[in-house]
């Protein structure tokens, strides 16, 4: 797994994972949930581009830090790992199914 040094955003939502749910009056509660896991091979642009959406990233550019730094700095963190190869990137990942309460 990889992860950047860039700070994380103190904008940042609460994630919707069904055991941030417990205790919130959000009116739902979950009725299932299925965690899974989706393994894609990636070539180190495409990777490179989606890491760019991240949201620590957006907060950096809104904080006066250029996106061709950030990209740079990930190109050159990121390139030795690849070494010219696509590879295989795992996502974890869940499905719940909310229901009001």
């Amino acid at each position: 797994m990889f992860s950047a040094a860039l700070p994380s955003s103190s904008k940042r939502g609460a994630s919707p994972r069904p055991r941030n749910t417990r205790g919130t009056d959000s009116g739902f509660q979950v009725r299932n949930h299925e965690s899974f896991e989706v393994s894609l091979v990636l070539s180190s642009g495409f990777y490179l581009d989606y890491m760019m959406t991240e949201t620590n990233v957006a907060s950096a550019v809104r904080n006066g830090v250029p996106e061709h730094e950030i990209r740079s700095w990930c190109e050159d963190t990121l390139g030795p790992l690849w070494g010219g190869r696509e590879r295989e990137v795992v996502f974890r990942s869940y499905l719940a199914c909310m229901i009001p309460r």
